[in-house]
C-alpha cells in the first residue's frame, strides 16, 4: 500500500515498538476452532470477512501502514480472532414457502401425467424458513448464514434464538427486511438507572421533519445486554407489538421495530456498556442508531493508548470534535480541566450529556456543532442562541481530539484550525485519509506516537490513533 506524498517519520524514530496482544476473556475463544484453522465456513463467500491471510494480518497490516507513513517504527494492538464485534447489520434469506415441482426449462405438471415423476414426491408449497443474510463477496447477491463467529458470543446466541422464534411466527417474519444487532460485553450487570417502557411512534411529515410521541408507562425497562432492530415493509398494528413484547421476553434482548413512518420501542433504545481503563470503569449508554465503537475490546485500548500518550502533556482543555456518544471525552475528562464536545447530531450531544452524568462527570459541555459551526463559534465570528450561557472564550484548550468519517477532514479551513492546537489527538478509520490529512498537519506538527488497532480483523482495514505536538515546543 503506498500512498505518496511526504515522509512523516523524521521526527518518531525514537517509538519502540509496543506491539502486544490483549488477551479477551477465555469464554470468547473456542480453541478447537481456533485450531481448525477454519473459524467459519462462510470465510471468502460473506462479505463481511476476507480469506486473505496474508492481507488481512495485523503484523502485514501495520509494516504497510509503517512504509507508507515513511515511520521508523509504530505501535500496534491486536484484537482477539473471534467474539469481539459490538454490533452487526444483516439481510434476510429466505427457503421455501413456494412449490418445489420444477420451474421453467425443467418438468411442468404436464409430466405428471406422462407419468416421468412420481407425484407423491412433489411438496406443493414446502414450509418458509427464515435466515441471517450478509452480501456475497464480490457478487450482488445475499448468502445465507448460520452463524458469525466474530460478533460478541452473547449476541451470537441472542441471534440464534431471534431467528428460531422469528421462524415460528408469521407475524414476526412477514415482510421482515433486515436485522440490526448491538451488544455490550457488560451482559451479566444492571441497568444503573431506570428507564421507562416506552412505545415511540415517530410520524414523518410532508416536510420530511419527524415528530414523535410517546406513550410512557411508569415500569421499569429490564436491563438487557442488547438491541435487536427489526426493519419492515409492512404497517404495525397492535397485534404486531403484542407479538413483538412477547418475543422481547423470551430472547432477553430489547426489541426496536421500524417500517415507514413509524419506530416502535418494546422497552427502551439503549444498553449499558462498561469499559474498564488504566484500571478505573466507566460507563457508558449505547443507543440504537448512534454510532459506537464496533470492536468491544480494542475500544477500551484505544482509549488507554491515548491516556498513556498524553500523561506527560501539559493538559489545561480540550475540545473534542466529532463526539459521537462522548466515547472518548468521558474517559479522558480526568485528563483537563475542562472539556468540550461538539457533535452535530443532536441526539448524540444529549447522549453525551447523559454518560457524563452517568459518571458523575462535571466538567464536560457538549453543544450541538458541526465542525464549521464549531470554527465560528470559537473565533467569535457568529453567536449561537444554543450556546446561550456558555462562554467560549473562557477555555483554553491544549489539545484537540478528531475521530473523523472514513473520509476524513480534507477541508482546509478545518485542517487550518485544528493545526492551531498544541497536542492533536488523531483517531482515523482509514489510513488513506489520515495520510492525505497528515501532509498538512506535519507542516506545524511531528507525529509523537502512532499506534495500529486491530479494529477490523479478517479484514485489509485498520485503525490508526496518532498523537502529535507542534514543532519547537517542549
Amino acid at each position: 500500500m503506498g500512498f505518496g506524498g511526504e515522509d512523516f517519520g523524521a521526527e518518531s524514530s525514537t517509538l519502540e515498538s509496543s506491539g502486544r496482544f490483549e488477551a479477551a476473556d477465555s469464554s470468547v475463544l473456542d480453541s478447537s476452532v481456533l485450531d481448525s484453522g477454519a473459524f467459519c465456513s462462510m470465510i471468502g463467500v460473506c462479505g463481511g470477512c476476507s480469506d486473505d491471510e496474508v492481507a488481512c494480518d495485523l503484523h502485514h497490516k501495520t509494516q504497510e501502514i509503517k512504509e507508507a507513513f515513511g515511520l521508523a517504527d509504530i505501535e500496534f494492538i491486536a484484537s482477539p480472532p473471534l467474539g469481539y464485534r459490538a454490533r452487526g447489520e444483516f439481510r434476510i434469506y429466505k427457503e421455501g414457502g413456494e412449490s418445489s415441482a420444477p420451474k421453467a426449462g425443467g418438468l411442468d405438471f404436464g409430466d405428471l401425467d406422462s407419468g416421468k415423476i412420481d407425484s407423491s414426491k412433489i411438496d406443493p408449497v414446502s414450509p418458509q424458513r427464515f435466515f441471517l443474510a450478509m452480501s456475497a463477496r464480490g457478487a450482488n447477491k445475499r448468502v445465507k448464514i448460520t452463524s458469525c463467529p466474530i460478533l460478541l458470543p452473547n449476541l451470537q446466541y441472542t441471534l440464534s434464538e431471534l431467528v428460531k422464534h422469528i421462524n415460528k411466527n408469521p407475524l414476526l417474519s412477514h415482510k421482515l427486511y433486515a436485522i440490526e444487532a448491538l451488544g455490550t460485553r457488560a451482559q451479566n450487570r444492571t441497568q444503573a438507572t431506570q428507564t421507562t417502557q416506552t412505545t415511540q411512534t415517530t410520524q414523518m411529515q410532508a416536510n420530511q421533519s419527524a415528530q414523535t410521541t410517546q406513550s410512557a408507562q411508569p415500569n421499569t425497562a429490564p436491563a438487557y445486554p442488547s438491541i435487536i432492530s427489526l426493519i419492515y415493509h409492512k404497517q404495525l398494528d397492535s397485534e404486531f407489538e403484542a407479538a413483538a413484547k412477547a418475543l422481547e421476553s423470551k430472547i432477553k434482548a430489547h426489541i426496536i421495530a421500524r417500517s415507514k413512518n413509524k419506530k416502535l420501542i418494546i422497552s427502551s433504545d439503549r444498553i449499558l456498556d462498561r469499559l474498564e481503563i488504566s484500571g478505573k470503569e466507566y460507563r457508558y449508554y449505547r443507543r440504537e442508531g448512534q454510532f459506537c465503537q464496533p470492536n468491544a475490546f480494542i475500544n477500551p485500548q484505544m482509549i488507554g493508548f491515548i491516556k498513556r500518550a498524553i500523561a506527560a502533556h501539559r493538559r489545561d482543555d480540550l475540545l473534542e470534535m466529532y463526539g459521537g456518544d462522548g466515547n472518548f471525552s468521558i474517559a479522558l475528562a480526568d485528563s483537563f480541566s475542562s472539556v468540550l464536545v461538539t457533535e452535530v447530531v443532536k441526539s448524540a450531544s444529549a447522549l453525551i450529556e447523559s454518560n457524563a452524568a452517568l459518571n458523575g462527570i462535571t466538567n464536560i459541555k457538549s453543544v450541538r456543532l458541526s465542525a464549521q459551526e464549531t470554527i465560528a463559534a470559537l473565533r467569535g465570528d457568529r453567536a449561537f442562541f444554543r450556546l446561550r450561557g456558555l462562554d467560549m472564550t473562557a477555555f483554553r484548550f491544549s489539545h484537540i481530539l478528531i475521530d473523523p468519517p472514513r473520509s476524513g477532514i480534507g477541508d482546509a479551513a478545518i485542517l487550518g484550525f485544528i493545526a492551531r492546537f498544541t497536542h492533536i489527538i488523531y483517531i482515523s478509520c482509514n489510513p488513506k485519509s489520515l495520510h492525505q490529512d497528515l501532509q498538512t498537519l506535519c507542516q506545524t506538527h511531528k507525529i509523537e506516537r502512532f499506534c495500529v488497532f486491530d479494529q477490523f480483523p479478517h479484514t485489509t482495514h485498520a485503525e490508526c490513533g496518532v498523537i502529535l505536538r507542534k514543532k519547537n515546543i517542549e
